[in-house]
């Protein structure tokens, strides 16, 4: 047992006193000084979507074209489920960081499009035999989506 824990002090300081004489108040973690403004603002969800739903359709008809229509279907199906998927996770998201904190309704918003979607992936794989990589191409197109976002903010910057 240290001294510390013998003489009962929970305390996370040290025993002799803040060390350098420095208070929390004192420290300034601000790492963006001298870095200049923001990339220009807040993303834009909208266009985040619609770069989504532009991909979903060009690799859709490039699998169509190289595969099959199954695994285009599939495709199809998946970036549907995550245009979705990316609605209620931003509009929940947005209510509860844009108004200060969130409330049971919006948590259990989010968990159950979770669990649905869980179930609904489910079923399309298990019971419609939906083919999974095209399923998995589809859900994947919201990354690219998100980096098109990224990029456009950043060539357009002021």
């Amino acid at each position: 047992m240290t001294e510390r824990d013998q003489k009962n002090n929970p305390s996370l300081e040290p025993e002799g006193g803040p060390e350098g004489g420095l208070s929390p108040e004192d420290l300034n973690f601000d790492d963006t000084e001298g870095e200049g403004p923001d990339i220009g603002g807040e993303i834009n969800i909208r266009r985040i979507e619609l770069f989504n739903i532009a991909l979903v359709i060009i690799v859709t008809l490039v699998v169509k074209f190289l595969w099959n229509d199954a695994i285009a279907f599939a495709v199809i199906v998946g970036g549907i489920l995550m245009a979705v998927s990316f609605r209620v996770i931003a509009s929940v998201m947005t209510a509860v960081f844009g108004r200060g904190g969130g409330n049971i309704v919006h948590v259990a918003t989010y968990w159950l499009k979770f669990a649905l979607m869980m179930l609904l992936v489910g079923a399309l794989v298990l019971v419609y035999n939906l083919d999974v990589g095209g399923l998995l191409i589809g859900f994947s197109q919201i990354v690219p989506a998100i980096v098109l976002e990224t990029v456009w903010k950043l060539a357009n910057k002021k």
